[in-house]
């Protein structure tokens, strides 16, 4: 109700009221998915998820139309709570229950894990039939919804995590950009537009900045015709040419890097939160006008989430990096 009235307000102009509107459901629909997800199978999480899906692009759609610090926290507190929000549940039910000395959840744990091995098992072999692996698929995400809400219970006290609890981990030289994609809402038809792209730069001196990387088509384009290229052709071989490359990968860095520079001076370790195809681009290889690669200048290093910052920012070095 609150998400469908903030809507009509962004239609008729009336941002102030909308914005105010669209916080409250922010901080409902984050209560109600917390309270939810975490009782909930792994196919139901997903479910609930897509159905924000209209949220978020309006969500988003409407603080990129008003770039300013206040709109960028906002933007990024976002991305904080829902950006690998799946995993962390399913992560933090599954070490819950192995440390539980509780016999019911321990059998639990036990029979999922084995009905999980005998789907691997059955799937790799191509044994069993469609109907077979359904009703087992079905029967795992049950598993798995009786051991979420045996263990919810334990997660009562969690403290929310906030943008200052990010900045607060990043040191002078750090600096994290978190990357965006959403379907742009034209507010007054409630339509979609084109996909675009957005990157949020966190670093403690300058705060968080909302930087507008624009529509996408040119960017997924490159990216697919970058990865084309490095791939090996069917004769197994892999393209060493420069001027195949280099003219590619140069394009990329205009397109995604380029307009960050600005942020990013004096600033040594760069942690980087993909989107989207984003997730297929090895940036450590982006090439400058000069024929510098990135990875000459940065130390780059891949996360899922803002959270692993929070957790402990000695972690970050332990993160799968891009090589």
């Amino acid at each position: 109700m609150m998400a469908n009235l903030a809507e009509i307000y962004q239609a008729s102009g009336q941002r102030d009221k909308a914005e105010k509107l669209w916080q409250e459901h922010f901080k409902f629909s984050n209560k109600f998915l917390n309270q939810v997800l975490l009782g909930a199978g792994e196919k139901t999480r997903f479910a609930y998820l897509l159905q924000q899906e209209n949220i978020k692009n309006n969500y988003l759609s409407f603080y990129s139309s008003r770039n300013s610090q206040k709109m960028a926290v906002q933007a990024f507190n976002f991305s904080l709570t829902r950006k690998g929000q799946l995993l962390r549940i399913s992560s933090k039910v599954n070490m819950l229950a192995k440390n539980s000395q509780q016999p019911e959840i321990k059998a639990l744990v036990e029979k999922f894990t084995s009905q999980k091995q005998l789907l691997a098992n059955l799937t790799i072999s191509g044994i069993a039939d469609n109907k077979q692996l359904q009703e087992l698929e079905e029967e795992l995400n049950n598993l798995e919804m009786q051991l979420s809400q045996k263990v919810s219970s334990f997660q009562r006290s969690q403290q929310e995590i906030t943008p200052n609890d990010v900045l607060e981990k990043l040191s002078d030289k750090q600096v994290l950009v978190d990357f965006l994609f959403f379907k742009q809402v034209d507010f007054k038809k409630q339509q979609y537009k084109t996909i675009q792209l957005i990157a949020l730069v966190l670093d403690k001196k300058h705060g968080i900045k909302l930087i507008k990387l624009g529509d996408t088509q040119a960017i997924d384009t490159a990216i697919k015709t970058y990865r084309q290229q490095i791939l090996p052709d069917e004769a197994g071989q892999l393209t060493n040419r420069k001027d195949i490359l280099n003219p590619t990968s140069q394009k990329l860095y205009n397109l995604i890097w380029q307009p960050l520079l600005p942020y990013l001076a004096n600033k040594t370790d760069v942690y980087l939160i993909p989107d989207g195809i984003l997730h297929l681009l090895p940036f450590k290889a982006l090439m400058d006008k000069h024929g510098h690669y990135l990875a000459e200048s940065k130390q780059i290093t891949l996360l899922t989430s803002a959270h692993t910052i929070t957790h402990n920012s000695q972690q970050c070095v332990n993160v799968r990096q891009f090589n």
